[in-house]
């Protein structure tokens, strides 16, 4: 089992790559202009929520030692979140 601190190393390393992809799933939102802005602001905040505590979750379980090594720890919300952002982006484009 790894120590905090691994955790920690790699989540400073991931960050960046976290920020892009919430920009990219916030971005890719193509009905934002044409809905209500309360409703486009409850979807933003939805999926920026969802995603922070998916990342939070993720880093948190292999501080506390659970069985989640750190590295998977700090990379697993990019493993799930790269995908999905990648899509939606790429539908944007068509």
């Amino acid at each position: 089992m790894a120590p905090p601190r691994r955790v920690a190393i790699h989540a400073r390393i991931v960050q960046p790559f976290l920020d892009m992809t919430c920009y990219c799933l916030v971005a890719a939102d193509r009905d934002a202009g044409s809905r209500n802005v309360f409703v486009a602001m409850g979807v933003c905040m939805v999926v920026t929520t969802a995603f922070t505590l998916v990342v939070a979750g993720s880093q948190t379980r292999g501080d506390l030692l659970f069985g989640l090594h750190s590295s998977l720890a700090a990379w697993l919300p990019l493993m799930i979140f790269v995908p999905l952002a990648a899509w939606l982006v790429e539908t944007l484009w068509k």
